[in-house]
């Protein structure tokens, strides 16, 4: 999953954030079983995500917890 974020970041189909102004950018935040991304509020951001999203699901026969979403 993070090969493919880096990916669409660097391809800047994902565009990530910046806390503050000269901040780094943020993407995602990994934990043991949980995963927190972060992107721009945009529209096109959010169907970009899907996209990659079920790739991932797709590929890796895991689920998305929709309750935590």
């Amino acid at each position: 999953m993070f090969q493919l974020i880096s990916v669409v970041v660097d391809q800047r189909v994902w565009c990530p954030i910046r806390l503050f102004r000269h901040g780094p950018l943020i993407s995602h935040l990994a934990f043991a079983y949980d995963l927190i991304l972060f992107m721009k509020a945009l529209v096109e951001q959010v169907h970009s995500i899907k996209n990659i999203l079920n790739l991932f699901c797709k590929s890796s026969k895991q689920k998305i917890s929709l309750e935590k979403s």
